[in-house]
């Protein structure tokens, strides 16, 4: 958004309208560095999931809030013992969250302009195409990933099983 658009916003608002917003923002800048920065994380995470993928969280999430006090405070307890790869890994959504732990060599350290597509490919993969490849990242020596990355996202999506089928038993 632009400068003149958010001119324009602020200006389009009613006065109440405006307080609420500057007592938000005065909320948001009281907040520590660290704090902000992981929830903009979550953020653009939510934003790269498709649109099925957040209607089943806000279902998830709708039916968390049903839940006892007690069994909210243990969810909450078993997410906060995950080590933070976990925990980021969640932000991938549940299918990607589920595998990113296995997935993690291969996810990290990947250039900018690969990311997206390689997020892209891993969702259109099925949860055995996603174990293969994870086994794959294992093995494969960490100044080798990237090209294995490069690879894996040159191959056309309907070939994607045969090709892993064929780098396992190389």
């Amino acid at each position: 958004m632009t400068q003149s658009q958010r001119q324009a916003r602020l200006q389009a608002m009613t006065p109440e309208q405006r307080m609420q917003f500057g007592q938000r923002l005065a909320a948001w800048n009281a907040l520590p560095f660290r704090e902000r920065e992981q929830r903009r994380s979550r953020y653009q995470a939510w934003l790269q999931l498709d649109a099925n993928e957040r209607v089943s969280l806000r279902a998830l999430a709708a039916q968390v809030e049903a839940f006892a006090p007690e069994r909210k405070q243990a969810l909450r307890a078993q997410f906060d013992a995950l080590d933070d790869v976990q925990r980021h890994g969640w932000q991938l959504g549940p299918a990607l969250g589920r595998d990113y732990a296995a997935l993690h060599p291969l996810l990290a350290y990947v250039p900018a302009p690969q990311r997206l597509p390689l997020l892209a490919r891993l969702r259109s993969m099925d949860e055995q195409q996603r174990v293969d490849l994870a086994v794959l990242a294992q093995r494969t020596p960490p100044q080798d990933r990237q090209a294995l990355r490069s690879e894996l996202l040159s191959v056309p999506p309907s070939e994607v099983a045969a090709w892993l089928r064929r780098k396992l038993i190389q």
